[in-house]
């Protein structure tokens, strides 16, 4: 009799820690999506000002008596933004492996518990 106790005891045990493991992850995926979804509005955000940049270099280069200084300072910040989109894809990128590999770890942990 004792020993079935115990069973059923460590079996709900069990089933205790995999909810509690499948809960985690579904909040961190729920965060990470947040993340995710903040980053694109951020992009679509970036995308509107890299077309405003656009325009700022026309206006540059037409109303400046210095086309060539005009250029330069639009290469310049269009370098810059490019140089920020791709560290800003760089950290998107880390924080979906990062998703990843956190809900496979308590996806493995949970079958395992």
């Amino acid at each position: 009799m004792s020993s079935r106790t115990f069973s059923v005891t460590s079996s709900s045990k069990a089933c205790g820690s995999a909810l509690l493991l499948t809960l985690l992850a579904a909040i961190l995926d729920e965060e990470t999506l947040e993340l995710v979804f903040f980053a694109g509005d951020a992009v679509l955000f970036l995308e509107a000002v890299i077309l405003g940049l656009v325009d700022f270099g026309v206006v540059l280069l037409t109303d400046l008596a210095e086309p060539l200084l005009a250029l330069a300072v639009f290469r310049a910040v269009a370098f810059g933004t490019g140089v920020f989109l791709l560290g800003f894809g760089a950290l998107l990128v880390a924080l979906g492996l990062l998703d990843f590999v956190a809900v496979g770890f308590f996806l493995v942990v949970g079958i395992l518990i």
